[in-house]
Protein backbone atom coordinates (compact mmCIF):
# COMPACT_ATOMS: atom_id res chain seq x y z
CA UNK A 1 0.00 0.00 0.00
CA UNK A 2 1.20 3.34 -0.95
CA UNK A 3 0.24 5.72 2.32
CA UNK A 4 0.41 9.21 0.85
CA UNK A 5 1.19 12.28 3.59
CA UNK A 6 0.91 16.23 2.29
CA UNK A 7 1.60 19.17 4.78
CA UNK A 8 3.21 22.37 4.54
CA UNK A 9 6.33 23.80 5.59
CA UNK A 10 8.44 27.15 5.40
CA UNK A 11 7.00 28.36 2.57
CA UNK A 12 6.58 24.83 0.84
CA UNK A 13 4.00 22.18 -0.35
CA UNK A 14 4.93 18.41 0.18
CA UNK A 15 3.52 15.42 -0.45
CA UNK A 16 5.56 12.02 0.25
CA UNK A 17 4.28 8.87 -0.80
CA UNK A 18 5.70 5.86 1.45
CA UNK A 19 5.89 2.81 -0.02
CA UNK A 20 4.63 -0.53 1.24
CA UNK A 21 6.33 -3.18 -0.57
CA UNK A 22 3.86 -5.92 1.60
CA UNK A 23 1.05 -4.51 -0.33
CA UNK A 24 2.72 -4.85 -3.56
CA UNK A 25 4.28 -1.34 -4.11
CA UNK A 26 7.25 -1.84 -6.59
CA UNK A 27 10.58 0.38 -6.32
CA UNK A 28 10.76 0.22 -10.60
CA UNK A 29 7.42 0.62 -11.99
CA UNK A 30 5.57 1.65 -15.36
CA UNK A 31 4.61 4.90 -17.51
CA UNK A 32 0.81 4.43 -18.20
CA UNK A 33 1.63 7.24 -21.88
CA UNK A 34 3.00 4.14 -23.61
CA UNK A 35 5.72 1.12 -23.88
CA UNK A 36 9.04 3.74 -22.51
CA UNK A 37 11.31 2.61 -20.12
CA UNK A 38 9.65 2.13 -16.63
CA UNK A 39 11.21 4.20 -13.85
CA UNK A 40 13.15 3.74 -10.91
CA UNK A 41 11.77 5.75 -7.70
CA UNK A 42 14.55 7.25 -6.01
CA UNK A 43 12.92 9.88 -3.71
CA UNK A 44 9.46 9.47 -2.15
CA UNK A 45 8.60 13.20 -1.70
CA UNK A 46 7.77 16.33 -3.90
CA UNK A 47 7.61 20.14 -2.64
CA UNK A 48 6.59 23.17 -4.70
CA UNK A 49 7.04 26.56 -3.76
CA UNK A 50 3.43 27.19 -4.64
CA UNK A 51 1.31 26.77 -1.15
CA UNK A 52 -2.58 26.20 -2.34
CA UNK A 53 -5.09 28.12 0.32
CA UNK A 54 -7.44 25.15 -0.49
CA UNK A 55 -7.50 21.91 -2.24
CA UNK A 56 -9.92 19.37 -2.46
CA UNK A 57 -9.09 16.31 -0.93
CA UNK A 58 -10.28 14.34 -4.48
CA UNK A 59 -7.91 16.76 -5.86
CA UNK A 60 -4.56 16.68 -3.90
CA UNK A 61 -5.48 12.25 -4.35
CA UNK A 62 -5.37 12.38 -7.79
CA UNK A 63 -2.61 14.93 -7.95
CA UNK A 64 -0.28 12.24 -5.73
CA UNK A 65 -1.80 9.43 -7.90
CA UNK A 66 -0.55 10.89 -11.39
CA UNK A 67 3.16 11.83 -9.59
CA UNK A 68 3.68 8.59 -7.94
CA UNK A 69 1.57 6.06 -10.68
CA UNK A 70 4.78 4.47 -11.58
CA UNK A 71 5.16 3.15 -8.03
CA UNK A 72 1.44 2.58 -6.45
CA UNK A 73 0.62 -1.10 -5.62
CA UNK A 74 -2.66 -2.22 -5.21
CA UNK A 75 -3.74 -0.74 -2.62
CA UNK A 76 -3.34 3.18 -1.50
CA UNK A 77 -4.65 5.72 0.93
CA UNK A 78 -4.66 9.70 0.57
CA UNK A 79 -3.92 12.34 2.62
CA UNK A 80 -7.34 12.54 3.43
CA UNK A 81 -10.76 10.93 2.66
CA UNK A 82 -11.93 11.13 -0.72
CA UNK A 83 -15.14 10.11 -2.51
CA UNK A 84 -16.23 7.16 -4.70
CA UNK A 85 -15.08 9.65 -7.38
CA UNK A 86 -11.81 9.15 -6.92
CA UNK A 87 -11.99 5.55 -6.94
CA UNK A 88 -13.75 5.25 -10.52
CA UNK A 89 -10.92 7.21 -12.12
CA UNK A 90 -8.21 5.92 -10.31
CA UNK A 91 -9.34 2.26 -11.80
CA UNK A 92 -9.90 3.84 -15.41
CA UNK A 93 -8.98 1.05 -18.26
CA UNK A 94 -6.12 2.74 -18.89
CA UNK A 95 -4.13 2.69 -15.89
CA UNK A 96 -5.82 -1.04 -14.76
CA UNK A 97 -4.00 -2.19 -17.64
CA UNK A 98 -0.94 -1.96 -15.50
CA UNK A 99 -2.13 -2.27 -12.36
CA UNK A 100 -5.05 -3.91 -12.41
CA UNK A 101 -7.91 -2.90 -9.67
CA UNK A 102 -6.51 -0.15 -6.99
CA UNK A 103 -8.22 -0.46 -3.48
CA UNK A 104 -8.73 3.05 -1.85
CA UNK A 105 -8.08 2.76 2.02
CA UNK A 106 -9.88 5.79 2.81
CA UNK A 107 -12.58 6.23 0.63
CA UNK A 108 -16.09 8.62 2.39
CA UNK A 109 -15.26 11.88 1.62
CA UNK A 110 -17.51 14.46 0.39
CA UNK A 111 -17.43 14.65 -3.95
CA UNK A 112 -16.22 18.13 -4.75
CA UNK A 113 -19.12 20.44 -6.26
CA UNK A 114 -18.09 22.01 -9.65
CA UNK A 115 -17.46 25.95 -9.51
CA UNK A 116 -19.87 27.87 -11.69
CA UNK A 117 -19.37 31.94 -11.54
CA UNK A 118 -22.62 32.00 -14.07
CA UNK A 119 -20.62 32.14 -17.28
CA UNK A 120 -20.65 29.90 -20.03
CA UNK A 121 -17.85 32.14 -21.83
CA UNK A 122 -13.86 31.83 -20.29
CA UNK A 123 -11.93 34.57 -20.91
CA UNK A 124 -7.98 34.62 -21.21
CA UNK A 125 -7.91 36.56 -17.75
CA UNK A 126 -9.63 33.76 -16.26
CA UNK A 127 -7.07 31.12 -17.55
CA UNK A 128 -3.36 30.47 -16.38
CA UNK A 129 -0.73 29.34 -19.36
CA UNK A 130 1.56 26.54 -18.41
CA UNK A 131 4.41 28.30 -19.41
CA UNK A 132 8.07 26.32 -20.32
CA UNK A 133 9.66 29.58 -21.95
CA UNK A 134 9.98 27.86 -25.29
CA UNK A 135 8.38 29.47 -28.89
CA UNK A 136 5.12 27.54 -28.07
CA UNK A 137 4.04 28.87 -24.70
CA UNK A 138 5.69 31.90 -25.41
CA UNK A 139 3.47 32.52 -27.91
CA UNK A 140 0.59 31.89 -25.86
CA UNK A 141 1.89 34.20 -23.65
CA UNK A 142 2.02 36.82 -26.76
CA UNK A 143 -1.96 36.04 -27.89
CA UNK A 144 -3.17 36.38 -24.65
CA UNK A 145 -1.16 38.59 -22.31
CA UNK A 146 -3.81 38.73 -19.65
CA UNK A 147 -3.24 35.40 -18.82
CA UNK A 148 -1.67 34.42 -15.76
CA UNK A 149 1.87 32.52 -16.70
CA UNK A 150 2.91 29.85 -14.28
CA UNK A 151 6.54 27.99 -14.69
CA UNK A 152 7.47 25.01 -13.49
CA UNK A 153 11.68 25.60 -12.32
CA UNK A 154 13.04 22.45 -11.48
CA UNK A 155 15.53 22.15 -8.39
CA UNK A 156 17.18 19.75 -6.22
CA UNK A 157 16.22 20.81 -3.06
CA UNK A 158 13.72 23.76 -1.59
CA UNK A 159 16.48 26.62 -0.71
CA UNK A 160 18.64 26.04 -4.16
CA UNK A 161 19.17 29.55 -5.65
CA UNK A 162 19.99 29.01 -9.74
CA UNK A 163 19.96 31.93 -12.34
CA UNK A 164 16.74 31.07 -14.81
CA UNK A 165 16.37 32.69 -18.05
CA UNK A 166 13.02 32.29 -18.25
CA UNK A 167 12.08 33.84 -15.10
CA UNK A 168 13.85 36.67 -16.34
CA UNK A 169 11.61 36.52 -19.87
CA UNK A 170 8.48 36.22 -17.38
CA UNK A 171 9.73 39.74 -15.64
CA UNK A 172 9.72 41.03 -18.94
CA UNK A 173 6.43 40.13 -19.91
CA UNK A 174 5.19 41.69 -16.62
CA UNK A 175 6.64 44.82 -17.46
CA UNK A 176 5.83 45.22 -20.93
CA UNK A 177 1.95 43.76 -20.72
CA UNK A 178 1.45 43.74 -16.75
CA UNK A 179 1.17 39.73 -16.92
CA UNK A 180 0.52 38.05 -13.86
CA UNK A 181 3.80 35.76 -13.38
CA UNK A 182 3.69 32.66 -10.84
CA UNK A 183 7.13 30.39 -10.83
CA UNK A 184 6.84 27.29 -9.04
CA UNK A 185 10.08 25.25 -7.57
CA UNK A 186 9.62 21.86 -7.52
CA UNK A 187 11.60 18.57 -7.12
CA UNK A 188 9.46 16.23 -9.24
CA UNK A 189 11.71 15.71 -11.89
CA UNK A 190 14.11 14.25 -9.67
CA UNK A 191 11.90 11.35 -8.02
CA UNK A 192 12.54 9.22 -10.88
CA UNK A 193 15.59 7.54 -12.74
CA UNK A 194 15.23 8.27 -15.61
CA UNK A 195 14.36 12.16 -14.38
CA UNK A 196 11.19 13.32 -15.12
CA UNK A 197 8.30 11.00 -13.97
CA UNK A 198 6.39 12.12 -16.80
CA UNK A 199 7.14 15.38 -17.85
CA UNK A 200 4.00 16.95 -19.00
CA UNK A 201 3.15 16.45 -15.36
CA UNK A 202 6.00 18.39 -14.16
CA UNK A 203 5.20 21.19 -16.14
CA UNK A 204 1.35 21.16 -15.81
CA UNK A 205 0.91 20.18 -11.88
CA UNK A 206 1.94 23.71 -10.75
CA UNK A 207 -0.09 25.15 -13.20
CA UNK A 208 -3.03 23.21 -11.64
CA UNK A 209 -2.17 23.92 -8.19
CA UNK A 210 -2.63 28.20 -9.24
CA UNK A 211 -5.57 27.69 -11.57
CA UNK A 212 -7.43 25.68 -9.01
CA UNK A 213 -6.40 28.05 -5.67
CA UNK A 214 -7.33 31.00 -7.37
CA UNK A 215 -10.63 30.09 -8.80
CA UNK A 216 -9.06 30.25 -12.62
CA UNK A 217 -11.09 27.95 -15.12
CA UNK A 218 -8.64 26.86 -17.10
CA UNK A 219 -5.07 25.90 -18.29
CA UNK A 220 -3.37 26.84 -21.10
CA UNK A 221 -0.57 24.26 -22.39
CA UNK A 222 2.09 24.70 -25.32
CA UNK A 223 1.46 21.99 -27.60
CA UNK A 224 2.34 22.16 -31.19
CA UNK A 225 1.56 21.03 -34.85
CA UNK A 226 3.94 18.47 -35.62
CA UNK A 227 3.64 16.82 -31.10
CA UNK A 228 -0.42 16.78 -31.71
CA UNK A 229 -0.75 15.79 -35.45
CA UNK A 230 2.83 14.56 -37.15
CA UNK A 231 4.03 12.52 -34.74
CA UNK A 232 6.45 14.55 -33.94
CA UNK A 233 7.52 14.73 -37.73
CA UNK A 234 6.85 11.31 -38.83
CA UNK A 235 3.99 11.45 -40.31
CA UNK A 236 -0.02 12.74 -40.60
CA UNK A 237 -1.69 11.59 -37.04
CA UNK A 238 -5.58 12.94 -36.36
CA UNK A 239 -4.10 13.40 -32.78
CA UNK A 240 -7.20 15.29 -32.11
CA UNK A 241 -9.59 11.94 -32.19
CA UNK A 242 -6.81 10.46 -29.29
CA UNK A 243 -8.09 10.22 -26.07
CA UNK A 244 -6.65 10.90 -22.78
CA UNK A 245 -7.39 9.29 -20.34
CA UNK A 246 -5.28 10.52 -17.22
CA UNK A 247 -5.63 14.22 -18.48
CA UNK A 248 -9.35 13.81 -18.14
CA UNK A 249 -9.49 12.58 -15.02
CA UNK A 250 -7.10 15.73 -13.59
CA UNK A 251 -9.82 17.83 -15.76
CA UNK A 252 -12.53 16.12 -13.82
CA UNK A 253 -11.10 17.05 -10.33
CA UNK A 254 -9.41 20.49 -11.48
CA UNK A 255 -9.66 22.37 -14.44
CA UNK A 256 -9.79 22.48 -18.02
CA UNK A 257 -6.98 21.55 -19.73
CA UNK A 258 -6.34 22.99 -23.24
CA UNK A 259 -3.54 21.90 -25.84
CA UNK A 260 -4.09 25.63 -27.43
CA UNK A 261 -1.55 25.65 -29.37
CA UNK A 262 -1.66 22.88 -30.77
CA UNK A 263 -2.40 23.95 -34.66
CA UNK A 264 0.54 26.21 -34.30
CA UNK A 265 3.82 24.89 -35.82
CA UNK A 266 7.22 26.06 -33.98
CA UNK A 267 7.43 28.02 -37.77
CA UNK A 268 4.25 30.02 -36.92
CA UNK A 269 4.77 30.14 -32.73
CA UNK A 270 8.35 31.85 -34.24
CA UNK A 271 6.85 33.78 -36.32
CA UNK A 272 4.17 35.41 -33.57
CA UNK A 273 6.95 35.95 -31.00
CA UNK A 274 9.80 37.80 -33.48
CA UNK A 275 6.26 40.33 -34.45
CA UNK A 276 5.55 41.26 -31.20
CA UNK A 277 9.28 42.04 -29.94
CA UNK A 278 9.72 38.83 -27.51
CA UNK A 279 12.56 37.20 -29.43
CA UNK A 280 15.27 37.76 -27.20
CA UNK A 281 13.04 36.70 -24.09
CA UNK A 282 12.86 32.68 -25.41
CA UNK A 283 14.65 30.72 -24.02
CA UNK A 284 13.96 27.33 -25.55
CA UNK A 285 17.06 25.67 -24.48
CA UNK A 286 18.27 26.12 -20.40
CA UNK A 287 21.77 24.32 -21.42
CA UNK A 288 23.58 27.92 -21.68
CA UNK A 289 25.14 30.73 -19.27
CA UNK A 290 22.58 32.13 -17.24
CA UNK A 291 19.90 29.56 -17.77
CA UNK A 292 19.93 30.41 -21.67
CA UNK A 293 20.04 29.23 -24.53
CA UNK A 294 23.47 26.98 -25.61
CA UNK A 295 23.85 27.69 -29.39
CA UNK A 296 25.27 23.95 -29.31
CA UNK A 297 22.03 21.05 -29.04
CA UNK A 298 19.78 20.11 -32.07
CA UNK A 299 16.80 21.75 -30.01
CA UNK A 300 18.91 25.29 -30.53
CA UNK A 301 19.81 24.28 -33.77
CA UNK A 302 15.98 23.74 -34.88
CA UNK A 303 14.51 26.81 -33.50
CA UNK A 304 17.77 28.82 -35.17
CA UNK A 305 16.35 27.56 -38.19
CA UNK A 306 13.03 28.31 -38.06
CA UNK A 307 14.25 31.73 -36.98
CA UNK A 308 16.93 31.97 -40.09
CA UNK A 309 13.97 31.24 -42.10
CA UNK A 310 12.30 34.37 -41.43
CA UNK A 311 15.38 36.39 -41.45
CA UNK A 312 16.09 35.06 -44.88
CA UNK A 313 12.36 36.37 -45.92
CA UNK A 314 12.66 40.02 -44.40
CA UNK A 315 16.08 40.86 -43.26
CA UNK A 316 14.77 43.93 -41.95
CA UNK A 317 11.92 42.46 -40.41
CA UNK A 318 13.86 39.68 -38.29
CA UNK A 319 17.20 40.67 -37.99
CA UNK A 320 19.44 37.81 -36.26
CA UNK A 321 20.86 39.81 -33.70
CA UNK A 322 17.80 39.96 -30.74
CA UNK A 323 17.68 35.59 -31.41
CA UNK A 324 19.29 34.48 -27.98
CA UNK A 325 21.84 31.95 -29.87
CA UNK A 326 25.16 32.63 -30.96
CA UNK A 327 24.28 33.93 -34.92
CA UNK A 328 27.57 34.97 -35.82
CA UNK A 329 28.27 31.75 -37.82
CA UNK A 330 25.48 28.87 -38.48
CA UNK A 331 25.69 25.01 -39.03
CA UNK A 332 29.44 25.37 -38.15
CA UNK A 333 28.73 24.99 -34.57
CA UNK A 334 25.66 22.19 -34.18
CA UNK A 335 26.49 18.52 -34.39
CA UNK A 336 25.28 18.26 -38.13
CA UNK A 337 26.17 14.29 -38.35
CA UNK A 338 23.88 13.40 -34.93
CA UNK A 339 21.35 16.05 -36.81
CA UNK A 340 21.49 13.92 -39.69
CA UNK A 341 20.88 10.74 -37.96
CA UNK A 342 18.04 11.99 -35.51
CA UNK A 343 15.98 13.47 -38.01
CA UNK A 344 14.81 10.66 -39.21
CA UNK A 345 11.35 8.45 -38.18
CA UNK A 346 12.33 6.13 -35.35
CA UNK A 347 13.74 8.10 -32.71
CA UNK A 348 11.73 9.18 -30.43
CA UNK A 349 11.02 12.75 -31.99
CA UNK A 350 12.07 12.54 -35.46
CA UNK A 351 11.60 16.04 -36.63
CA UNK A 352 11.79 15.03 -40.36
CA UNK A 353 9.52 18.01 -41.50
CA UNK A 354 12.32 20.26 -40.04
CA UNK A 355 14.46 18.46 -43.14
CA UNK A 356 12.06 19.76 -45.55
CA UNK A 357 11.41 23.43 -44.19
CA UNK A 358 15.26 24.18 -44.19
CA UNK A 359 15.90 22.09 -47.62
CA UNK A 360 13.06 24.29 -49.14
CA UNK A 361 12.99 27.52 -47.35
CA UNK A 362 16.60 28.33 -46.65
CA UNK A 363 18.14 26.65 -49.96
CA UNK A 364 22.09 26.80 -49.83
CA UNK A 365 22.63 28.10 -46.37
CA UNK A 366 21.33 24.80 -44.80
CA UNK A 367 23.49 22.30 -44.24
CA UNK A 368 24.68 20.28 -47.65
CA UNK A 369 24.57 16.78 -45.13
CA UNK A 370 20.94 17.49 -44.44
CA UNK A 371 20.04 18.16 -47.70
CA UNK A 372 21.19 15.20 -48.92
CA UNK A 373 19.49 13.12 -45.89
CA UNK A 374 16.27 15.21 -46.57
CA UNK A 375 16.10 15.11 -50.33
CA UNK A 376 13.26 13.02 -50.54
CA UNK A 377 11.19 14.25 -47.24
CA UNK A 378 7.68 15.91 -48.68
CA UNK A 379 7.44 19.42 -48.74
CA UNK A 380 6.23 20.72 -45.45
CA UNK A 381 5.40 24.27 -46.23
CA UNK A 382 1.51 24.34 -45.05
CA UNK A 383 3.13 24.59 -41.82
CA UNK A 384 2.77 28.74 -41.93
CA UNK A 385 -1.09 27.87 -41.67
CA UNK A 386 -3.33 25.85 -38.87
CA UNK A 387 -5.26 22.81 -39.46
CA UNK A 388 -8.82 23.07 -38.73
CA UNK A 389 -9.26 20.05 -36.87
CA UNK A 390 -7.14 21.97 -34.41
CA UNK A 391 -9.59 23.91 -33.32
CA UNK A 392 -12.01 21.07 -32.28
CA UNK A 393 -9.79 20.67 -29.05
CA UNK A 394 -11.29 23.51 -27.72
CA UNK A 395 -14.39 22.93 -25.33
CA UNK A 396 -17.20 25.46 -26.38
CA UNK A 397 -16.67 28.19 -23.22
CA UNK A 398 -13.13 28.81 -24.65
CA UNK A 399 -13.69 29.37 -28.15
CA UNK A 400 -15.40 32.95 -28.12
CA UNK A 401 -12.49 34.50 -26.68
CA UNK A 402 -10.15 32.30 -26.74
CA UNK A 403 -9.65 30.12 -30.06
CA UNK A 404 -10.69 33.11 -32.07
CA UNK A 405 -7.66 35.22 -31.22
CA UNK A 406 -5.74 32.41 -32.72
CA UNK A 407 -7.50 31.96 -35.43
CA UNK A 408 -7.05 35.60 -36.40
CA UNK A 409 -3.50 35.33 -35.93
CA UNK A 410 -2.85 32.17 -37.62
CA UNK A 411 -4.94 31.65 -41.10
CA UNK A 412 -6.42 28.35 -41.87
CA UNK A 413 -4.37 26.21 -44.30
CA UNK A 414 -5.69 26.22 -48.13
CA UNK A 415 -7.59 23.48 -49.55
CA UNK A 416 -4.32 22.16 -51.51
CA UNK A 417 -2.30 22.74 -48.17
CA UNK A 418 -4.62 20.34 -46.30
CA UNK A 419 -4.35 17.79 -48.91
CA UNK A 420 -0.70 18.00 -48.26
CA UNK A 421 -0.86 17.90 -44.96
CA UNK A 422 -3.29 14.66 -44.64
CA UNK A 423 -1.21 12.85 -46.60
CA UNK A 424 2.01 13.76 -45.07
CA UNK A 425 4.59 11.12 -44.27
CA UNK A 426 8.58 10.95 -43.86
CA UNK A 427 8.59 7.08 -43.12
CA UNK A 428 9.53 6.13 -46.27
CA UNK A 429 11.62 9.12 -47.21
CA UNK A 430 14.57 7.80 -46.20
CA UNK A 431 17.32 5.47 -48.08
Amino acid sequence: MMRFASWVDGGHFFIRGTRLTSHGDPRRGPRYQGTFDELRMVGDTVFYSYVPSRLHPDTLAMICFNVFFPWIGHTVEFPEPVSDLVVDAINHQTFQQHKGTIEVRNVGGDPQQPADDGSDTVHPRDTVISFGGGVDSSALHVLFPEATLVYEMGQRWRRQQKRSATIDAMRVHQARSGTPNVPVRTNSRRLSRPRGVTNWLSILVPALLVAVDRGHRGVLVGSNLPTMFMKAGAEYSPGHQLDHAARRALESFTVPIVQASAGISHLAATKICADAGITSSLTFCERGRGGGPCSKCLKCFRRETLYRILHREDSSAYPLDPFPTDTSCYAEKYDLKRAAREFRPGWPISNAHNLALGRDLLGEEFPEILHRVGRNVPSANFMARRPPEADGLFPEPFKEHILSRIQASVPEMTPDELVAFRSWSAIEAFD
